[in-house]
């Protein structure tokens, strides 16, 4: 299983990227970053996982 981070919280990755990753069964979308805290917030709680509040965080998880 891949768990994915997603960098970047705009309208590609909420109608092309996470939708595309929950169809996939080795994927699982577990962070998320962007520059917009807000948008990070609001994409975690909507599909689940963590949103994080800087990129290096997100990249320093081993899980990801």
């Amino acid at each position: 299983m891949l768990r994915i981070g997603i960098i970047g919280c705009g309208k590609i990755a909420q109608v092309r990227h996470i939708p595309e990753y929950q169809e996939n069964p080795n994927t699982e979308v577990v962070g998320y970053y962007d520059l917009n805290q807000e948008r990070a917030s609001a994409l975690a709680n909507q599909f689940g996982g963590k949103a994080y509040k800087s990129l290096d965080e997100l990249l320093a998880n081993p899980e990801i």
